[in-house]
């Protein structure tokens, strides 16, 4: 027998997250499906900052814990570095908001953890789906699950977006490598730091005490010179404040680095009403705008307050 839910949430990332827990608060019987074995999202390098729209939705949804966390670093704004000896330009944001920082894993985690003690949401980890339709969809295994609607929170790669628009539609952008640095500190504290070099842009921020992770942005034109750490090293040398270059050689010299490509697919597209797509899914931007989570977490809001898909999607 065909098991049947209201909802089918594709995906346990921050909006994936995020869209069960608002279903489920309003009543409905969800099931969120994520492919990733229960305790590997720390292994991986993606969006750790978060707009004030963001922490308002997770404040909304009541994940208090993590938005009230001590010591989590709060987001004051951005400093951009413009370079040729240009004094830095500070970009607050409106007097009283705060955005948030965090490593991605343990927003993840965190999150993870009080969805699935959350009423009314059936938590199944380490299940990939095969097909989806607008009935429902269809695992790996074989297993059928059906519902109302089902939600696809499955990011950049999405198995739900494929099913609506088939693969491809995004385009490749750059390349983008994460360098944690440890027992350093940021120029401006709870600021993000954009830095505008050649042939590099680099985006800096702390996500723990005394913690600091750079996003360095390639041109794909680079694609070979990039894995050359002493080509790394010289190009964002000049681009990185004093006191994070030797940090930063130390851990490129290491090895450590692991290279993603960044895609642009523009935000057009919500779905059909059966089959909704949120966050990354539906459309993303460039890294250097940290607007990834920020976007899912307020489409899981919204989907979920507009009860009309129409107005949702509009």
């Amino acid at each position: 027998m065909t098991a049947k839910s209201d909802i089918i949430v594709v995906g346990a990332g921050p909006a994936g997250c995020a869209v069960a827990r608002a279903y489920a608060l309003d009543g409905k019987k969800v099931v969120l499906l994520e492919a990733e074995a229960e305790g590997k999202s720390r292994k991986r390098f993606a969006g750790e900052w978060l707009h004030p729209q963001g922490v308002d939705a997770l404040k909304s949804l009541g994940f208090d814990s993590i938005t009230s966390m001590q010591g989590r670093p709060q987001g004051r704004g951005f400093v951009v570095y413009p370079g040729h000896g240009e004094l830095p330009v500070k970009l607050d944001y409106v007097e009283g908001q705060r955005g948030l920082a965090f490593h991605h894993g343990d927003l993840v985690d965190e999150m993870r953890q009080i969805v699935a003690q959350t009423e009314g949401v059936t938590f199944r980890y380490g299940v990939r789906v095969g097909s989806v339709d607008d009935q429902g969809v269809t695992l790996e295994s074989g297993e059928r699950l059906e519902a109302d609607r089902v939600v696809g929170a499955d990011g950049r790669s999405s198995v739900v977006r494929r099913s609506l628009r088939g693969s491809g539609n995004h385009k490749a952008m750059s390349a983008m490598t994460g360098i944690l640095l440890e027992g350093v500190k940021a120029p401006y504290p709870d600021y993000g730091h954009v830095f505008l070099g050649k042939p590099s842009f680099l985006l800096g921020y702390e996500i723990a005490p005394s913690v600091v992770r750079i996003c360095v942005d390639v041109p794909l034109k680079y694609k070979a010179e990039m894995k050359d750490p002493e080509w790394l090293i010289a190009a964002i040398r000049d681009t990185l404040p004093p006191v994070w270059r030797q940090p930063c050689e130390e851990q490129i010299r290491g090895g450590h680095l692991r290279w993603q490509a960044n895609h642009f697919l523009a935000r057009a597209d919500y779905g059909n009403g059966r089959r909704v797509l949120i966050g990354d899914a539906a459309g993303h931007t460039h890294p250097l705008t940290a607007t990834g989570i920020t976007n899912g977490l307020v489409d899981a809001m919204e989907l979920v307050e507009k009860k009309n898909f129409a107005e949702f999607a509009r």
